[in-house]
């Protein structure tokens, strides 16, 4: 029933002609297939609820219901080179491999999870596949004691777990309530976040690697300042199944952020805490020793390939909104990424979040403090892809084209790396800024494939804003002559 060739195996119910093979319901065919649901043209294209434009993201809140990749490449002056091709291959070909093997993964998680794994994970283990199903107060009281948040003789006795946000995420998100005996003055409330169950989300999670990223960022020594991270209980991913399970403090006490946009006060706020942040992790080789990626890495893995396979579409949706220059300097991009990519990484790096989007950002007004989560997109990069990203897609739409809201941004940044040690020149470092310019450009691109005007005219509306602040900046900052020096 299990064997390479029986109902299971490779020719049978999940293999490579079966029910959920190559060819089946989750083949290069099916219902999940490359051309299916999780496809290339399919309802959740590989970047429908990843990142910026997830459904976190500032153009997020409906945007995972279209994600369709629409048209081919047209063929143009902008046409993807060889190399694009083949990145954009090795992509496909990623995705296409990960769909039959995560399906069997499914499967023989949900029979062993009825059966010989039922039993909740006591206190030092680890939750059997890293599954959520496994939590429980034994468990729960060995990670808070780990933690030093009870004492030897304190325990949790009893616990919810309530989901919260929305379904269709990369991650299920659950509030935990624990019931402590003995007046224990444990957490009253965690967060604890996991791979979601569902297998559209299990394919994209192993083929992108967003939860090992995320665990990445998280057993990183915890900073005092400067943008915090909450704190991380726990943090485990299976090596083989990669769900993973991360216990975190819960946030719902701090302000959080209008979808919107940030107000200048706020965004100041959060450029202060990013540059100390930024000046903590400058230069340090120690974060790509702790399995970080690096800007060219991850522009490899997902932007690059994805923008080549949308730019027929993404040209005919921002064609009304942008001239003519913008539209080539776009497509160049496209052509040009990773030649772009390595010219931002010879220069100084240091640690990014890559997703500083409202629904992302806390405020603890009392403390002066700004916390960030979701830090599946963190990375070793340039410092103005953070600044530009907050700047031009996570400001008030009134305020995202403010040219003296920008200049006063990337002054505020150069002080305060000054502050903290880090003495860059002035025209250098708002030079620097046309880098995170040119990331910005591409994850709009990538955004034009995935907002529907039909469907959610305001994400739309604020899309349109957003693209014309992103034209104006790129204007200001020159961005065609950075990339003419680069290709040079």
């Amino acid at each position: 029933m299990f064997g390479m060739l029986g109902m299971l195996g490779m020719l049978g119910m999940l293999g490579m002609l079966g029910m959920l093979g190559m060819i089946g319901m989750i083949g290069m065919t099916g219902m999940t297939g490359m051309i299916g649901m999780i496809g290339m043209i399919g309802m959740i294209g590989p970047f429908g609820m990843l990142g910026p434009f997830g459904m976190l993201g500032p153009f997020g809140a409906n945007a995972h219901r279209r994600c369709g990749w629409g048209l081919p490449v047209r063929k143009s002056a902008n046409d993807v080179t060889l190399a694009a091709a083949m990145t954009r291959a090795r992509f496909l070909a990623t995705l296409a491999a990960q769909v039959p093997w995560t399906a069997a993964q499914l499967l023989v998680e949900a029979a062993l999870l009825a059966t010989v794994a039922r039993r909740p994970a006591r206190a030092g283990e680890r939750p059997w596949g890293e599954r959520y199903e496994r939590v429980g107060p034994e468990w729960l009281t060995g990670v808070l004691r780990d933690g030093g948040a009870l004492s030897p003789d304190e325990q949790v006795v009893a616990l919810t777990l309530d989901r919260i946000g929305m379904a269709g995420q990369m991650s299920a998100v659950f509030r935990v309530t624990p019931t402590y005996d003995r007046g224990a003055a444990g957490p009253q409330q965690l967060v604890l976040k996991t791979t979601a169950p569902e297998m559209k989300q299990r394919v994209l999670n192993a083929a992108l690697g967003v939860f090992a990223t995320e665990i990445h960022c998280y057993r990183l020594p915890r900073p005092e300042r400067g943008l915090l991270r909450p704190k991380c209980w726990y943090a485990g991913q299976h090596q083989v199944t990669r769900s993973s399970i991360l216990v975190l403090d819960d946030l719902s006490s701090w302000r959080s952020v209008p979808v919107d946009g940030l107000t200048a006060e706020d965004a100041l706020r959060v450029v202060a805490a990013l540059a100390e942040q930024h000046a903590t992790w400058w230069g340090d080789a120690g974060l790509r020793e702790r399995g970080l990626k690096n800007t060219l890495e991850m522009v490899q893995a997902t932007v690059g390939p994805m923008a080549a396979l949308g730019w027929g579409q993404a040209r005919k949706v921002m064609t009304p909104l942008l001239d003519a220059n913008m539209l080539e300097l776009l497509g160049a991009y496209v052509v040009h990424h990773e030649a772009i990519c390595r010219r931002i990484i010879a220069e100084p790096t240091t640690l990014l979040h890559g997703d500083l989007n409202p629904g992302n950002l806390f405020f603890d007004d009392a403390g002066g403090r700004v916390c960030a989560i979701d830090w599946q997109v963190g990375h070793v990069g340039h410092w103005a892809e953070d600044l530009a990203y907050l700047a031009t897609m996570s400001m008030h739409a009134d305020l995202s084209a403010a040219h003296e809201d920008e200049d006063e941004m990337i002054a505020l940044h150069r002080s305060v790396l000054g502050e903290h040690g880090v003495v860059v020149d002035e025209a250098q470092h708002r030079a620097g800024y046309a880098f995170g310019l040119f990331q910005v450009g591409a994850f709009l691109t990538l955004a034009a494939l995935i907002i529907d005007p039909r469907k959610s005219p305001a994400v739309h509306e604020q899309y349109r804003e957003t693209v014309r602040g992103w034209a104006v900046a790129a204007r200001r900052h020159r961005l065609a002559d950075r990339l003419a020096e680069i290709l040079r």
